[in-house]
């Protein structure tokens, strides 16, 4: 799990979100048996600051990177939670930061 290759699919499609997005948050991600699922439920919430001078990302990423640590830690997480809803997982610098889950049960 060190390279995005060796992702599944669903988590493919989380890192490619969290590099679109680079600053602000995903609500209501529901994650099923360990993996995030992007339906409709999913809200993205972009931060974007005004008083800087923001540029949205325009170089395209490689097929295959190894994986920053947070990304790595998000994913043990979500192994650890199994399923639930990641009620806000905060995004800085196209990484995750921080996040507040609901366990669907105990």
């Amino acid at each position: 799990m060190s390279t995005y290759q060796k992702l599944t699919p669903a988590r493919q499609r989380l890192v490619k979100l969290m590099f679109q997005v680079q600053f602000g948050l995903l609500r209501n991600l529901r994650i099923t048996r360990g993996q995030p699922d992007l339906g409709p439920a999913l809200e993205v919430v972009e931060d974007v600051k005004l008083d800087s001078q923001w540029e949205p990302r325009s170089e395209p990423q490689p097929d295959d990177f190894e994986l920053k640590d947070q990304v790595k830690k998000l994913f043990v997480e979500l192994d650890r939670i199994g399923d639930g809803t990641l009620e806000e997982l905060i995004i800085r610098h196209n990484l995750p930061f921080r996040f507040t889950f609901r366990r669907s049960s105990l």
